[in-house]
């Protein structure tokens, strides 16, 4: 990103959801309002910006059909993030 000054600055956004001191998915069920992770805004090695996530709407268990697409999905996304680290 180019700066009002005109520097090339690097600005990476981490979300990092901890549910029950683990990372990853936040299970359900999951109450509105309910403290789920930080997203992290790094500005080149520095930390600029630490916002608490809070969850927007509440989620019921979904049923099997649902939970097992959903457990698809999370491998073959965690599938292409390890694969991309070794490119």
């Amino acid at each position: 990103m180019w700066t009002a000054a005109g520097c090339w600055v690097r600005v990476t956004a981490n979300p990092t959801y901890v549910c029950y001191g683990r990372t990853g998915p936040v299970p359900a069920p999951v109450e509105k309002g309910r403290a789920i992770g930080k997203l992290k805004i790094w500005r080149n090695e520095n930390l600029a910006l630490e916002v608490p996530l809070e969850a927007a709407e509440s989620v019921e268990v979904g049923n099997l059909p649902q939970r097992a697409l959903d457990a698809a999905t999370e491998m073959v996304i965690n599938l292409f993030r390890s694969g991309a680290g070794k490119i």
